[in-house]
């Protein structure tokens, strides 16, 4: 008789694990089974143990009866196990692209969060007057953004009214006359308008806006 057709091979096989949880749930020891089977006491236990790894058909016939059970019960094959990796060995490319992307977004944080305290601080520039020259300063830095020498003589200079960014201009021409009134852009010190006060019109026809 061919031995290898009288055994069979546990490999990639749960038959120890199967075998000790059926034993369990009819609540058998190792030698109940193997009195109720009709086997040695170190037969089932290194079954059990998985030990052999080989099994006669007639051992394994007389186990499954012994435990109510069909061979094949004993038998089922195991499902290899994925291994899933720690953070601590994920591959190398997935922690260079998470780093990769943790970096990306604190630059473009960055970079907007630069943006806009750069623009507070253009927006709302302070100004000073040295030698009928405006200069128009960084609101927190300090540094020069803008100078605006005026032709004639600066009378005053204030904030606009109706805007943060605007700043007003009065001037008296050489002979001492009211010159033009001025509204410069307070981020940049360019004009945005300039209009010369007639007060010999009526106050109804206004002014002329040269824009």
């Amino acid at each position: 008789m061919n031995s290898s057709n009288s055994h069979i091979d546990l490999a990639h096989r749960s038959c120890s694990k199967q075998l000790k949880q059926l034993r369990e749930k009819q609540r058998l020891t190792k030698a109940d089974l193997a009195e109720k089977a009709g086997l040695t006491y170190r037969t089932v236990h290194d079954l059990e143990e998985g030990r052999r790894p080989r099994i006669q058909k007639t051992t394994l016939i007389a186990l499954a009866e012994a435990l109510g059970v069909g061979p094949e019960s004993l038998l089922a094959e195991t499902q290899p196990e994925v291994h899933q990796p720690t953070s601590s060995q994920k591959p190398r490319h997935i922690l260079s692209n998470h780093t990769f992307l943790k970096a990306l977004i604190i630059i473009i944080v960055a970079s907007f969060a630069l943006f806009a305290v750069r623009h507070f601080a253009v927006s709302n520039a302070r100004w000073t007057i040295e030698d009928q020259t405006i200069v128009g300063h960084d609101r927190l830095f300090g540094s020069t953004l803008w100078q605006y020498h005026a032709q004639d003589q600066i009378n005053n200079v204030t904030n606009a009214p109706w805007s943060e960014g605007e700043l007003i201009l009065g001037l008296h021409n050489l002979r001492g006359k009211h010159g033009p009134i001025q509204c410069l852009n307070r981020s940049n010190g360019k004009i945005r308008w300039s209009q010369l006060l007639d007060i010999q019109k009526p106050m109804n026809q206004g002014p002329t806006v040269v824009w």
